[in-house]
């Protein structure tokens, strides 16, 4: 046995353990049709995101033009792709692990990380206060509670540590309402008798959102 395999067996069978203290992601490409005879390619690659044109058949001439997203470019790609990855093209077939590492690759860069994690919130009670506004209430752990507050449109959130009251309310960041919405719809999705106040505010959440 040579000291090459030696070192190949000892390196793969240490897998099990590893343990990653830092990870990036280099590159991704994601490819759409433009039209009949045009297909968009968007690439990331050394911390920009360019979109280009490259012919879908033979043929046909594109220009070869590559242009740098800007900010704005870039939020309309978000809100493009997330929709996708929550409710992915019926006559397409997306590589949602592509589609989703896209997804927190342009959060990343568009500072959109959403401070608190909704994904695994539990749905309690939903309330109309009397100023017309929206009371949700959340479980967040084992100990902890959150409070959505909805005044037409504006929704801001508090946690608090049971049994205490709500601390100061803040604005949900766009990632944020994007991520509560998400986590709402597969409540939605789960209980169709749900308090309709459910709907309305996550009808509120998808319009700030961009979603």
């Amino acid at each position: 046995m040579t000291d090459s395999t030696v070192v190949h067996k000892e390196l793969v069978s240490g897998l099990d353990t590893f343990q990653a203290a830092q990870g990036e992601v280099l590159a991704l490409r994601l490819t759409g049709r433009a039209d009949p005879d045009r297909v968009q390619v968007i690439t990331y690659q050394d911390g920009e995101f360019t979109l280009g044109l490259r012919a879908a058949r033979p043929g046909v001439v594109v220009p070869a033009v590559l242009v740098v997203l800007d900010d704005d470019a870039l939020s309309a790609l978000l809100a493009a792709l997330r929709r996708q990855v929550d409710s992915p093209p019926a006559d397409l077939a997306p590589d949602l692990p592509a589609l989703r590492a896209a997804v927190d690759v342009l959060e990343q860069r568009l500072g959109e990380v959403g401070a608190f994690p909704f994904e695994h919130a539990r749905f309690a009670d939903v309330i109309r206060d009397a100023c017309g506004g929206i009371v949700a209430h959340l479980g967040l752990g084992i100990d902890t509670a959150g409070t959505v507050h909805d005044t037409a449109g504006a929704v801001s959130f508090s946690t608090h540590v049971v049994p205490l009251p709500p601390g100061p309310f803040r604005p949900l960041s766009r990632a944020e309402r994007h991520t509560l919405a998400r986590a709402l719809t597969a409540f939605l999705d789960a209980t169709p008798r749900a308090d309709r106040l459910w709907q309305e505010l996550l009808n509120d959440l998808r319009r700030t959102a961009g979603a």
